[in-house]
């Protein structure tokens, strides 16, 4: 159904570029979509709404985390954010070459480069940005078990 996929692309942008008039705005209008077309229709898109609280709370996790390491050199003084999606919910976005494409959930990373965004494979992170990866990756894999992060770093 075209009028879904417009709908989902379009909901994931607000919710990742945080320009939502407001949650419970979101979660009423899908609502009425459920309403009127069924749950299976809303099911991507409540899954969505679900993915970006979890991720609010694991950026709580993380930061907390953070506070409690012993050094900072492993990450810097970087202002790092991670949202983590779940792969069936969002629309297809492009997974870098070494990326394992089957995974269960994406790690959108925040990279702006001079206020553009670069497709993956032409983006080389510097060594703090790595050093966050690495970092956030090691603290998701304590908290969970079976899944695989893809990076996603033009989001």
């Amino acid at each position: 159904d075209v009028f879904a996929e417009i709908y989902r692309n379009q909901l994931a942008k607000r919710l990742l570029y945080d320009t939502s008039a407001s949650d419970e705005a979101e979660k009423n209008v899908i609502q009425k979509l459920k309403m009127k077309c069924g749950a299976q229709f809303t099911s991507k898109l409540e899954g969505m709404i679900t993915d970006i609280s979890l991720a609010s709370d694991m950026q709580k996790q993380f930061r907390e985390y953070l506070s409690h390491r012993d050094s900072q050199a492993d990450y810097g003084n970087i202002d790092f954010s991670v949202t983590v999606l779940t792969t069936g919910f969002w629309p297809t976005y492009h997974v870098s070459q070494g990326a394992v494409v089957a995974s269960s959930r994406l790690a959108v990373a925040s990279l702006d480069v001079d206020g553009l965004h670069h497709p993956i494979d032409s983006v080389v992170l510097p060594m703090p940005m790595t050093r966050c990866l690495n970092v956030f990756t090691d603290f998701y894999n304590g908290r969970t078990q079976h899944r695989k992060l893809s990076w996603i770093h033009t989001l």
